[in-house]
């Protein structure tokens, strides 16, 4: 007797729950988390160009109260503009390909919000007689990415 051992796509698809959404449900909402995806790319390099050019609110580049030398700042904006270039490459290959586009949002779910707890605890806890409106400007574009990739995440799940 023969042993073949042949896998249908639907138990492959219970299998691997997360490696992919329907093909026709994610073509349905793929033109919402692209206007999604773009309204996030222009906070994430709005964000970008007010911490290159003011340097002062990106939150966390004091150390003891110091504030870090400009060599510092300069390294450390660049060491995380290279990771978000990283993450937004790997966001646009899973958004086009759907491919882990559900543990992707996941992911980005939870550093978005260990970056705005971190916020808020570096800024709005420890100088909030010296919070500007500038400073909440760019916690609440924290929030707002965290927004649309939550309602990303919602349309897939």
């Amino acid at each position: 007797m023969k042993n073949t051992k042949i896998v249908t796509e639907e138990e492959m698809a219970a299998l691997f729950t997360n490696d992919e959404v329907s093909k026709t449900h994610f073509d349905q909402i793929r033109p919402k988390m692209k206007i999604r995806f773009v309204i996030i790319c222009l906070l994430l390099a709005t964000r970008a160009l007010v911490v290159t050019y003011y340097p002062e609110y990106l939150l966390g580049i004091t150390l003891n109260g110091h504030l870090l030398n400009a060599n510092d700042v300069k390294s450390l904006i660049q060491f995380r503009m290279v990771i978000a270039l990283f993450i937004v490459t790997i966001y646009i290959y899973s958004l086009y390909k759907n491919v882990y586009f559900r543990s992707i949002n996941i992911f980005l779910l939870s550093v978005f919000s260990y970056l705005i707890f971190n916020d808020i605890t570096t800024q709005l806890l420890s100088t909030w007689d010296e919070l500007s409106y500038l400073a909440l400007a760019m916690i609440a574009s924290r929030v707002i990415v965290l927004v649309l990739i939550l309602q990303n995440y919602l349309d897939v799940r």
